[in-house]
């Protein structure tokens, strides 16, 4: 995904959004652009001048996590800093499957704000939440034990529960039932992306190998069922000033 990067090699998913985003950005010359950046491992802060933990509080139907660092960005560059700045913070360890594994899964938010330079009643604000989710591990294969074996259950939890609450959301009676948000706190950061106005992109890493054959099997289900999630989002605008635009 990228979480990793540090500017060298090949460029991955998050460093190709991030281009991504400030090239269409170039190209909307009515409107004032700001874009804020932030990083966050579990309920870890990696932009803070002080690593620390920050708390969710939802309010209505938005998630917020009060305290949480947002740095203003201008540039590419500027971001891949801020990415790179976030990953030398993060959490691996060895096992006997990979000798850097992540021990839990990250989360680095590109917030756009944009309003019209014609009409300063007009502005929406988009968020784009990309997600590293750290891959299941089956202790027979990883030989972890002790901190690293707990470490290994609690990131197996957040992917069932997580798994659970895309199944739920990709049925077609899913509006009918309670969908489990609360069971975890990767859930919980990403409500805004599993429901409602947004839009859900799962990307299912592969390695192509005998060994690796069920777990490849496990990740392509687990893909199939996001697939599945329906939403409409629509413009992400304050209906105050639509109407007052209106």
């Amino acid at each position: 995904m990228g979480t990793a990067y540090t500017g060298d090699g090949n460029i991955c998913v998050i460093p190709w959004a991030i281009s991504d985003i400030f090239d269409t950005v170039k190209e909307m010359d009515n409107w004032d652009i700001r874009i804020m950046v932030s990083f966050m491992e579990q309920l870890y802060d990696f932009l803070a001048s002080n690593k620390c933990t920050v708390n969710i509080r939802e309010e209505g139907k938005v998630i917020r996590i009060p305290g949480l660092t947002e740095i203003q960005v201008s540039s590419v560059d500027d971001t891949t800093k801020d990415l790179m700045q976030g990953s030398s913070c993060r959490a691996t360890g060895a096992t006997a499957m990979n000798m850097q594994s992540s021990r839990s899964h990250a989360v680095f938010t590109v917030t756009v704000y944009k309003q019209s330079k014609e009409n300063e009643n007009l502005f929406m604000t988009s968020n784009f939440h990309l997600v590293d989710l750290a891959r299941s591990e089956r202790s027979k294969k990883t030989k972890t034990s002790e901190e690293r074996l707990k470490e290994g259950v609690g990131i197996n939890k957040g992917l069932l529960v997580l798994g659970n609450v895309i199944s739920a959301l990709g049925e077609e009676e899913h509006q009918k039932s309670c969908i489990s948000y609360r069971d975890s706190k990767l859930t919980r950061l990403l409500q805004d992306s599993l429901s409602g106005n947004s839009i859900t992109l799962m990307i299912a890493c592969l390695r192509p190998a005998d060994y690796n054959l069920e777990e490849m099997f496990c990740a392509l289900h687990y893909a199939d069922r996001a697939r599945k999630i329906k939403h409409k989002p629509a413009v992400n605008q304050d209906p105050r000033a639509a109407e007052i635009a209106r």
